[in-house]
């Protein structure tokens, strides 16, 4: 297994983020759609801070639909694959190193492996992909993308904004309650096999126990 290699999961197009304690990440490669394949927008969260206990548990919110009806809308062979991952929270302002995401103190010096892990973080089933990760972007090219997106970092406490990448590729603040698209993040046990497949786009993985 090799990040950026495909994926099929719940027969939607998936790509492998990274691979850390034994499970593996996946990000859908396309926005969470509807029925009439329509891009669904929806409020990130009733705070800055996804999955938080004290938010509002309605479908209204993306961090309470993903975990609830995008959740249990899926194939049951496919859901026993999943295991809860975690995904870190961290507040990064513009301009932030990328590694501030995952590492408690940074510096332009500090590398990955010299970190030490951040302890703002959500575990859970469903997730979004963090400031900087790989992946997190939108996958057309320029203008071609139908929708801005969300990712899972706050940008700011006291503007009460969250990141978000624009459908021209941009990333920037938004109030967590613009409806904006999504690009999901799961997490597969550490059980699951490859069963055919190539990894690439054409003939992405295919998944089995």
């Amino acid at each position: 297994r090799t990040s950026g290699e495909y994926v099929t999961f719940n027969n939607e197009l998936y790509r492998i983020v990274s691979i850390e304690n034994g499970t593996t990440k996946l990000n859908k490669n396309d926005y969470v759609k509807d029925t009439s394949n329509t891009v669904i927008t929806k409020q990130f969260a009733s705070s800055t801070i996804f999955g938080k206990t004290d938010n509002t548990q309605t479908s209204d919110y993306w961090d309470y639909y993903l975990n609830n009806d995008w959740y249990n809308s899926i194939e049951e062979t496919s859901k026993n694959m999943l295991v809860d991952g975690t995904y870190y929270q961290k507040q990064l302002s513009d301009g932030s190193n990328y590694k501030g995401a995952v590492c408690e103190i940074v510096s332009n010096t500090v590398t990955i492996k010299e970190c030490e892990k951040a302890t703002t973080i959500w575990t859970g089933k469903v997730g979004l992909l963090r400031y900087g990760e790989m992946f997190a972007s939108q996958q057309g090219i320029g203008y071609s993308n139908s929708e801005d997106m969300w990712l899972i970092n706050s940008y700011s406490s006291s503007l009460e904004l969250v990141w978000s990448v624009y459908s021209d590729g941009d990333a920037d603040g938004g109030n967590p309650w613009y409806s904006y698209g999504v690009r999901p993040s799961i997490n597969l046990k550490s059980t699951i096999k490859i069963t055919g497949g190539l990894g690439t786009k054409e003939s992405p993985f295919t998944l089995g126990e």
